[in-house]
């Protein structure tokens, strides 16, 4: 009987000791848990903050090529009426140089 006792002492011991052992790995787990936790909200939190710089920088992007499209068609226009105006402005030239030639020189408009 006093053997029966003294084993149950050893594993009442034993039993303890597996208890302590369980419950510092639960608390070990849970931090594990809390900080896994924390580190998938923070990265969640990134990768919201990703997408939406993605999409701005993809809307400015659109912006941009819109834009430059636009200035384009401008300069065509500009480029083409430059072309037309070309003709007209050389001849207007000409006209210019033909009246001043054919205008008769005072001695007035030599002191000018």
């Amino acid at each position: 009987m006093q053997k029966d006792l003294e084993i149950q002492k050893l594993e009442n011991l034993r039993l303890q000791e597996m208890w302590l052992r369980n419950q510092k790995e639960v608390t070990t787990k849970t931090k594990l848990f809390d900080e896994l936790k924390k580190e998938n909200e923070d990265m969640r939190t990134r990768i919201n903050i990703t997408d939406t710089v993605k999409q701005k920088l993809l809307q400015t992007t659109e912006e941009l090529q819109k834009d430059s499209v636009e200035s384009n068609v401008e300069y065509s226009k500009l480029y083409a009426e430059i072309g037309v105006l070309k003709p007209l402005v050389r001849e207007l030239q000409s006209k210019n140089v033909r009246m001043i030639l054919s205008r008769p020189i005072y001695d007035s408009d030599r002191y000018v």
